[in-house]
């Protein structure tokens, strides 16, 4: 039942997230699209921050993983940029907020650790001092 009220949770966010600003949604607005009370939010979720910050911890793992298979910086960040793409309304309602330094965040992480896998995968097998990679 976790499982399902969790992403029960993300998708009526995201679906707020597609109407609406950021700044606009409310807690309110969450459980009324899920059909749950506020406890059970709060049982989860400290607030919609924390939840934006699971969800895009998600997308970040999920872009990183496949990125492992693919090899190359290049293809790593338009994945990113795949993703930044398909969710553009999302993504255009968090820039529009307040909260944009959120979605920053979450680019810069993303975009570095694809970086930082990539220049250690190359250096695998080579006498590279760690403070150079």
């Amino acid at each position: 039942m976790q499982k399902n009220t969790k992403e029960l949770i993300s998708i009526a966010f995201l679906k707020l997230l597609n109407e609406k600003p950021f700044d606009k949604i409310t807690i309110k607005d969450i459980v009324v699209e899920c059909n749950i009370n506020r406890n059970t939010f709060y049982y989860y979720y400290s607030d919609v921050y924390d939840l934006l910050e699971e969800i895009f911890k998600k997308e970040m793992y999920a872009i990183i993983e496949t990125h492992k298979e693919t090899g190359t910086w290049m293809e790593g960040f338009l994945k990113v940029a795949h993703t930044a793409h398909r969710h553009k309304r999302i993504v255009h309602n968090i820039c529009n907020s307040r909260s944009y330094d959120y979605f920053e965040n979450y680019m810069y992480k993303a975009c570095n650790h694809i970086i930082i896998d990539f220049v250690q995968v190359s250096a695998e097998g080579m006498r590279v001092p760690d403070e150079d990679i």
